[in-house]
This record gives C-alpha cells, structure tokens and sequence, in this order.
C-alpha cells in the first residue's frame, strides 16, 4: 500500500511540472526545453533555505518565486527569438543550470548535492511518509491546475494562443507580442518551482543528477504523449510514464538493461507519439464563436443573394 502511494505520489508531482509546461509549449506555442532547470531552481531553493535557515516552510513557499524570477528572464531572452534560437535559448538555460549547481560546491554541494533536508512541518507533525506528503501534494495540485485553467480560461488565455496560432498578425489586434509569452514563462517556472519543492520534500535530497536531461525527456514525453494544449493530458501523460519508469521493477531483463530501459522507452514513446499522436492523447478543445443574432441576417441574406445569381 505505501509503495503504490509513493507512486501516486511521484504522479502527482510530476503531472504540476508538466502542467505548467503544457501553458507555455501548448498555449504560447514556445517549444520551451528549460521546464526541469526551473524545477530545480525551485528544489534548491527549498534546499539552501530548509538547510541553512532551519525553515523548511519559507523555503517551499521562496520556491515558486525564485523559479518565477529565472522564468522571466529565461522568457525574455527566449522570445526575443523565435523558432529554433528560443529551443536554443531554453536548451542552454538547462546547461547554464546543471554547470552553475556542480560547481558552486560551497554552495549546493557540487555533484553530491544537499542530504539531510529538514522535512516540511504541519502543526508540528513532519510530513515523511508518503500518506502524509500525498495529503499536501494533491491540494497544491489542485491549486495549480485550477489556477492554470482560470489563466488559459481567461482573456489572457485567449491573446497567449492568439499568439501561439499568429504571432506577427496579433498585435494588429492590440495583443503585445512579448509581455504575455513572458508573463507564461514566468507561471511556467513558478509552478515548477513548486514542483522542485515537492520533489525535495519528498526526497529530502537534491543534487545535478535530480535534474538533468533524463528529467527533461520524461516531462517531455509526459505532455507531448498526454497533449501539449490539455492540463489533463499532463495527468494521463503522467500515469503513463511513470508506470513505464517502474517497470524494471515487474520485468527484469537483468545488466545493465533495467538500469536503462525507462530512458529508451520515453525516447520510443516520444518518437511514437509525435509521429502516430502529434496533439497527443487529449486533443485541443475546438474553440466555438457564436455569433450574435444580429450578425445572421446579413451573412444569409449573401448567401441567398449569391445562390440567386449562379441559379439564373
């Protein structure tokens, strides 16, 4: 029962990684590869203040903040190009992270990173086992999913994927072509901020390794085979993925091959997925204009006309 929380568990945290994902790469239309980067800021974040100050609660709440603020200028560098130099932008962000965590050594510990993490406290009771991390996990994802959806819900919802469809033709309709795509990498690394934080709380360790390209190519599996426009595709995604990471556990092929057989199966289930399922398993929802009953008559009364004139 405890093993199939922990796995609940591992779902929940990664489905509010990719869920913030999907605002930026399905929404904003920016292949952005710099989702685990902000993870990570936010799980060291939570880290050197749980540590150094002995406040692990500051240090999940800094977590979205921190994350937020390197969103924002990873965004600003990120749409200032477009196409392949924002993936370029984003990619590097990735490295720059992993390179600055490894050897600022005195810092975050360098490659062996931070152990012994103070867990998260709730009215003086530590949260370390899966039943009580899963009590505060599934409300903070509900948090995030209702606030994503009220964001993509919204009129700025609407300019963000006005830009996704057309970028250079947006602004013609008074939609600025930048602040709303940095405004959603900032929510986007945020809410991985948060997720950094869970995953630290959960662990109680972080290191490189904790956020490296492994990560990356499972969270990109995760929202490409769920859907890039659909929150509740990240949540199927999730299942999905991490069921396949635990495979090994079920099916032993013995070496070396359990030890990478996660990592080819995201890489095949990634190709598979955008060559069978490029809008992944939950589509896009169609957008519907209903358009005033005032607006009807002129629009029949044409084609009507126009009928009349090819019958004669």
């Amino acid at each position: 029962m405890t093993y199939l929380l922990a796995v609940l568990l591992t779902i929940c945290i990664w489905t509010v990684v990719a869920q913030g994902l999907v605002l930026v790469f399905g929404h904003g239309g920016v292949f952005s590869v710099a989702q685990i980067a902000c993870m990570g800021v936010g799980g060291y974040t939570t880290a050197l203040i749980a540590s150094g100050y002995e406040s692990p609660g500051l240090g999940f709440l800094m977590a979205p903040v921190v994350a937020a603020a390197v969103g924002a200028v990873i965004g600003l560098a990120a749409v200032a190009g477009a196409g392949e130099s924002a993936l370029l932008v984003t990619f590097a962000a990735q490295f720059v992270f992993e390179d600055v965590v490894t050897n600022l050594r005195g810092l975050t510990g360098g490659a062996n990173g931070i152990s012994a993490i103070p867990p998260l406290t709730v009215s003086g009771v530590a949260l370390l086992d899966p039943p009580e991390l899963l009590a505060l996990t599934v409300p903070v994802l509900a948090v995030v999913a209702l606030g994503l959806w009220a964001l993509t819900a919204s009129p700025w919802g609407r300019r963000l994927r006005a830009l996704r469809d057309n970028r250079h033709a947006a602004p013609a309709y008074g939609i600025p072509r930048t602040a709303p795509l940095v405004q959603a990498f900032a929510v986007s690394a945020g809410v991985a901020g948060i997720g950094g934080a869970l995953y630290v709380a959960t662990a109680g360790f972080v290191s490189p390794h904790s956020f490296g390209l492994d990560q990356l190519v499972m969270v990109l599996t995760i929202v490409v085979l769920g859907g890039q426009t659909r929150l509740a595709g990240a949540a199927v995604g999730a299942v999905i993925v991490i069921l396949l990471q635990r495979l090994p556990a079920y099916v032993s092929f013995g070496g070396s091959v359990d030890q990478h057989l996660p990592q080819f199966l995201f890489g095949l289930l990634l190709v598979l997925a955008m060559l069978l399922l490029p809008n992944g398993l939950l589509r896009e929802r169609p957008s519907v204009r209903i358009e005033p009953r005032g607006d009807r008559t002129p629009q029949f009364t044409t084609w009507l006309s126009s009928t009349l004139r090819r019958t004669r």
